[in-house]
């Protein structure tokens, strides 16, 4: 669990992969997203945490951490690539 996470990108790549979201039922589209990202949070104990992720973990911690800001997938999607799934 991580509490009130800071979000940080590394400028090195931003792949376009393919994301969906259970907020937007029955569509994906491509989203590009840093492959590597620092995060600074509280876990559950009041302890400060740093997360560094890279891949898969960087892509799905930005996904999660949007959320808490109110952006969802499809504000950051390339629009031409939505589909149904």
């Amino acid at each position: 669990m991580i509490v009130n996470p800071v979000l940080e990108l590394f400028p090195d790549e931003n792949p376009c992969f393919f994301e969906g979201c259970l907020s937007v039922c029955g569509y994906t589209a491509k989203v590009a997203r840093a492959r590597s990202v620092r995060v600074r949070a509280w876990d559950e104990h009041g302890k400060e945490r740093v997360i560094v992720a890279h891949g898969w973990y960087a892509r799905i911690l930005q996904h999660e951490i949007d959320h808490l800001n109110g952006v969802l997938y499809v504000d950051r999607m390339d629009t031409r690539t939505l589909t149904a799934v």
